[in-house]
């Protein structure tokens, strides 16, 4: 295991995978990312016809979070297409902040997710999901989501056991209204939710 990416550690590359299985993979530490993936910095990873199942994202007592059991997506352009995500977890021990993102959790950049299933993933917010809006004036970071012909079934979420769409503002003194200058675009369309 490592602290992100238990299995694939991506920056700013763009490898595809398919037919892929992601299994057991561990992101442990005081902030812990992607239990199977990690992917930042302006990279294009694809993920195709993959399987994410028992992943995790967990912090030690006093660590401050954890996000995305089986992926974590950064200022990164991001495809996954006819992807399973099952029994995925983000934990957190005691004294931790929160976590987010049973199966995915997407910060900044391009998300696609098409004909995917979400299914018995678990995390404080977005079971399936976490989406964090991150807009700064000091330099664009847009997160544009497009999420279609998914099915979400029984994740486990405070908030959002599918879907959580979060805006993290910037907070460098800024006054809010300059985040208008950047877009934010997410698109939810013929997804199930049960």
């Amino acid at each position: 295991f490592a602290d992100a990416g238990g299995a694939i550690f991506c920056q700013a590359g763009s490898p595809n995978f398919e037919d892929c299985l992601f299994d057991r993979n561990f992101a442990r530490g005081s902030v812990a990312r992607g239990g199977a993936v990690f992917a930042t910095s302006y990279g294009t990873p694809r993920f195709e016809d993959c399987v994410f199942r028992n992943n995790e994202a967990s912090v030690f007592e006093g660590g401050a979070d954890a996000a995305g059991g089986a992926i974590h997506g950064d200022r990164t352009d991001l495809d996954l297409i006819r992807c399973d995500f099952s029994n995925n977890a983000v934990w957190l021990r005691s004294g931790s902040a929160f976590g987010t993102g049973g199966a995915v959790h997407f910060a900044g950049g391009r998300l696609g997710a098409s004909e995917c299933s979400f299914e018995e993933n678990i995390a404080r917010m977005g079971g399936g999901i976490h989406l964090t809006i991150t807009e700064t004036c000091a330099g664009p970071a847009p997160t544009v989501a497009t999420v279609g012909d998914c099915r979400f079934r029984f994740n486990q979420s405070d908030r959002g056991s599918g879907v959580t769409i979060n805006r993290n503002e910037d907070d460098d003194g800024f006054p809010e209204s300059c985040n208008d200058l950047h877009d934010i675009d997410v698109v939810i369309q013929n997804c199930v939710v049960e």
